[in-house]
């Protein structure tokens, strides 16, 4: 009977240990960079992106929530992480990167505010917000693509980006690619319009391969986010060191 006491007693000490261990304290860590791209209008979805980083293991990253509040404009968003204090972890830098979806906003300038570990929110940045002239999801269209690549400045070689993704109608070309820098703005944004030429067009299930390499001139130095427009509102984005 001692023993089965003793046992059903070591059961509940271990469960009770194990529970400790799976509640890890939660807190909002303020970014490091956070990189708001301009030029939306009040029919594109805006993004806003923004990156940090721990100092062991023991961190790691959780859920990011935003609300908004139209009277003011102002989006506030609370981006959780969590530190397991109870385990041994590696000393070591863990660099993280994230994007937020705000959704469509009305016209406007709006404020963004981030959550920091104190409970309050501290402005981080601003995206204005013009009215749409189209009912169309852009006011060009984009390529569809896929996947970016940065490569710095090389020798005589300037900084450059890859462009890749793939056509699903036989009638769609890439045209252009515009480069935008906004003074003092720490994105870059990448324009890849698209025309449709006319006369059989074909949908294609496998779509063709295209791609392009744009170069990039006078780059700031620092953290830069290459925001990268698709089709459909959607976006590429990468956040790249320029040397």
């Amino acid at each position: 009977m001692k023993s089965l006491i003793f046992i059903v007693i070591c059961g509940l000490m271990q469960s009770q240990a194990l529970a400790n261990l799976e509640q890890p304290e939660s807190f909002s860590p303020a970014p490091s960079g956070v990189y708001v791209p301009q030029g939306f209008d009040s029919n594109d979805n805006v993004e806003i992106f923004f990156e940090g980083q721990f100092s062991d293991a023991c961190h790691k990253v959780g859920l990011t929530s935003h609300t908004v509040d139209e009277e003011s404009k102002s989006i506030y968003i609370t981006d959780l992480a969590y530190y397991f204090g109870n385990s041994f972890c590696a000393m070591m830098v863990v660099p993280y990167q994230k994007g937020l979806n705000a959704g469509t906003l009305p016209e406007g300038n709006w404020k963004v505010y981030f959550r920091h570990s104190r409970g309050n929110f501290v402005e981080e940045g601003h995206v204005p917000v013009q009215a749409a002239q189209t009912e169309r999801p852009d006011n060009h269209l984009y390529a569809p693509v896929e996947k970016t690549k940065f490569h710095n400045a090389l020798g005589e070689k300037p900084a450059r980006i890859e462009l890749s993704g793939r056509f699903f109608n036989s009638c769609m070309r890439l045209d252009q690619v515009k480069v935008v820098q906004r003074e003092g703005s720490n994105v870059v944004e990448i324009l890849p319009i698209a025309i449709m030429e006319r006369g059989g067009c074909e949908e294609l299930a496998e779509g063709v391969e295209f791609d392009r390499t744009v170069n990039l001139k006078n780059l700031r130095q620092g953290r830069v986010l290459l925001h990268t427009r698709a089709n459909n509102g959607r976006s590429v984005n990468e956040i790249v060191t320029v040397r």
